[in-house]
């Protein structure tokens, strides 16, 4: 199985990936055009490449995301193609449409596509405590969120939407808790 973590900037998805790695789900790393923050590690935080590298192998990737700084310059994000043991739990992170693409590559069956519902107010928080953190750029994503994560674009791609204003601990269990519910009903 694929679980596909999606969310707006601030929800908490690669925090919920990580606590999902340590129970022995395998990430999935995708590429980045984008600067390493810092503590990022490379090949395992994203595999961090030039523009020219990425462009380069664009043709090998399932999907690719472009993101619009307000600085002007762009950042491109993509899954490469592979194959997935079956019998193995995978997890990456993914926008809207790129979980739809992942879904259509790897097949419906084979994913599970969470939403991470934070409010606005706890996401800022969050992107403050980064190192990075930006007013404009923040202004920036909360836009392209606003614009990505609509209950149009969501409609039938997400299988589960959970809160995580609290515990990540707490969101993990309850993520965990409806894949299992849904394997003993049989409900995708």
């Amino acid at each position: 199985m694929l679980l596909i973590l999606c969310g707006k900037s601030g929800s908490g998805k690669d925090t919920v990936l990580k606590k999902f790695v340590k129970h022995g789900f395998i990430p999935l790393v995708s590429h980045t055009t984008r600067p390493k923050r810092e503590n990022e590690i490379d090949g395992k935080d994203y595999h961090f490449v030039s523009y020219y590298d990425f462009m380069r192998s664009f043709d090998s990737f399932i999907e690719v995301r472009k993101y619009n700084r307000p600085q002007g310059e762009s950042w491109f994000y993509g899954l490469k193609k592979q194959k997935l043991n079956k019998y193995a739990n995978y997890i990456t992170i993914s926008d809207i449409w790129g979980a739809s693409q992942l879904t259509k590559y790897f097949g419906k069956d084979n994913c599970f596509v969470v939403y991470l519902d934070v409010d606005d107010e706890t996401r800022k928080k969050r992107v403050e405590k980064r190192d990075s953190f930006d007013e404009n750029e923040w202004n920036t994503r909360l836009k392209c969120d606003s614009d990505d994560f609509t209950e149009e674009t969501m409609k039938g791609i997400i299988n589960y939407s959970v809160k995580n204003n609290s515990t990540i601990s707490d969101c993990v269990l309850k993520i965990i808790l409806e894949i299992l519910h849904r394997v003993q009903i049989g409900v995708d």
